[in-house]
């Protein structure tokens, strides 16, 4: 048997098709599946749309679940209207000038408008076929990380992308306002022709993300008048994000409130493990989609009790079916669930009698430590749950009482502060010994032996991982402390930071 064999086969043991702690911005399918909470959040977006806020901000911490909550946001438009168009999340990440970023913004537009060819009328369609040929934009032109998502690259060298013949180097200075004359084209058959809105999306504008903040807030002026037509303009940041745009003059009137994302519950992130497990269940067998039509919701129709007894799945007379969503049923019957996932070419039939890997004690370690970040406490619970496949091979549901959790929880962070360059460590340990510091803090200076000027530049490069240091704010004061991973370090081997 192969090794590759062997590993997959390991999470079966537990009663999972993989690893079922996703790590990932859910999108599509999971976000229906696996989105937990933020009623109010939704509310708010839904309303902001609905009122003809053009342009607004979803703010929050790293690993919050903004990304997720914009792409569930989405997800109930599509599935409820179908006078919007959601283009592809631009992640802004570094460019070179303005003329890219309008580029890639027309890019998405246009990727989004060709299904739609065919419902408009000629005129339309040529200025389409035009702004394509004009820039450059083919099928597929569009770069992308995980699907669709165009990546903005700012201020980086050699930039060659969406070269065109038809665009002279005499003209360069006035491409900006060309291309911005050709999004409104586009805006005005969206909203003639198509009678629809477009809904567009920023992300990754956290500041501490962003070297040039000033010349990212110089890319995002340019989208102001294109406000004012049939686009909505969704970014999406740190919480302080709307407070960042209103430095510039131009955006401070156009620029509507944040949807603040603020920490999952105790029971939400309880609630979106389960999920996650249920997810992950094991497939036993699937059925033709004829099946169907003897899915409803009370007992069991004997069609469907009969094909479950053919996959030596019994289910007694007390068994009863409900639906939980648009694609998905469950079963119960006594202590034995069932989840059924219409898949429209066949409907799937889990079995949700897993083995719980970790138990309620270990979801409230990781959970007040977390500090909101979800995607972090995820990826925490991904390492463990392989380290235990990998060392233990054991099945049984684990506590946190157990020290090979703990020992899992302290390697991982040993690892993380062993990756690190001297200077970086002398900075951690002494972080350890205080609450909290700033780089302005002369003792903190004196007892790392650096000035303000590199603590400061130190610090803000060990921030971008959280896990590591966090940066907290008191009144107009910048403050680090441990990260997560180094708070559990400290917690659990507290002789470990050198003096």
């Amino acid at each position: 048997m192969e090794y590759n064999e062997i590993f997959q086969g390991l999470p079966n043991k537990w009663g999972f098709k993989q690893n079922p702690y996703t790590t990932k911005e859910l999108k599509d399918d999971e976000v229906a599946d696996l989105f937990i909470g933020r009623r109010d959040e939704k509310f708010k977006f839904f309303r902001m749309i609905e009122s003809g806020t053009d342009a607004f901000c979803i703010g929050g911490d790293f690993g919050i679940g903004k990304s997720s909550f914009f792409n569930r946001c989405t997800y109930e438009i599509k599935e409820v209207r179908s006078d919007f168009i959601i283009g592809s999340t631009i992640k802004v990440v570094e460019t070179k000038s303005v003329e890219n970023f309008l580029k890639d913004i027309l890019e998405v537009v246009i990727e989004e408008i060709e299904p739609h060819i065919n419902e408009l009328s000629d005129d339309a369609k040529n200025t389409v076929e035009e702004i394509k040929g004009t820039y450059n934009i083919t099928e597929g032109s569009t770069e992308t990380i995980e699907g669709k998502t165009p990546i903005i690259p700012i201020f980086s060298r050699g930039h060659a992308r969406h070269k065109s013949k038809s665009i002279q180097k005499s003209d360069t200075s006035e491409l900006p306002n060309k291309v911005i004359r050709r999004l409104e084209e586009l805006s005005n058959i969206i909203s003639g022709e198509l009678n629809m809105k477009f809904i567009i999306s920023l992300n990754n504008l956290e500041k501490a993300k962003i070297k040039e903040k000033g010349k990212v807030l110089n890319l995002i002026e340019n989208l102001r008048d294109l406000i004012f037509t049939h686009y909505f303009f969704v970014f999406i940041g740190d919480e302080n994000l709307r407070e960042w745009f209103e430095t510039r003059g131009r955006l401070r009137s156009v620029i509507g409130n944040t949807i603040k994302i603020g920490p999952l519950t105790m029971d939400e992130f309880k609630q979106a493990v389960k999920a996650r497990l249920d997810y992950n269940a094991q497939c036993l067998f699937s059925l033709e989609s004829d099946y169907r039509q003897y899915l409803k919701e009370g007992n069991i129709d004997n069609k469907l009790k009969k094909e479950f007894e053919h996959n030596k799945e019994f289910l007694s007379n007390e068994a009863k079916v409900f639906k939980t969503d648009k694609t998905t049923w469950g079963i119960v019957d006594g202590r034995r669930r069932y989840r059924i996932k219409d898949a429209e070419a066949n409907l799937d039939i889990y079995d949700l009698q897993y083995t719980v890997p970790f138990d309620d004690d270990i979801m409230e370690y990781v959970y007040k430590r977390i500090r909101g970040d979800i995607r972090w406490a995820f990826n925490l619970l991904h390492m463990m749950f392989q380290e235990i496949i990998n060392k233990e091979k054991e099945i049984r549901t684990y506590s946190i009482t157990d020290e090979t959790i703990k020992h899992i929880i302290c390697d991982m962070a040993k690892m993380r502060y062993g990756s690190l360059e001297d200077s970086e460590k002398n900075i951690i340990d002494k972080l350890a010994k205080i609450d909290s510091a700033s780089p302005s803090d002369e003792n903190f200076q004196e007892m790392c032996n650096r000035s303000q000027p590199t603590l400061q530049k130190i610090l803000t490069k060990l921030a971008k991982q959280p896990e590591l240091i966090a940066k907290t704010t008191e009144g107009r004061k910048h403050k680090y402390e441990l990260g997560y991973e180094m708070k559990i370090l400290k917690e659990e081997k507290p002789d470990w930071f050198e003096g």
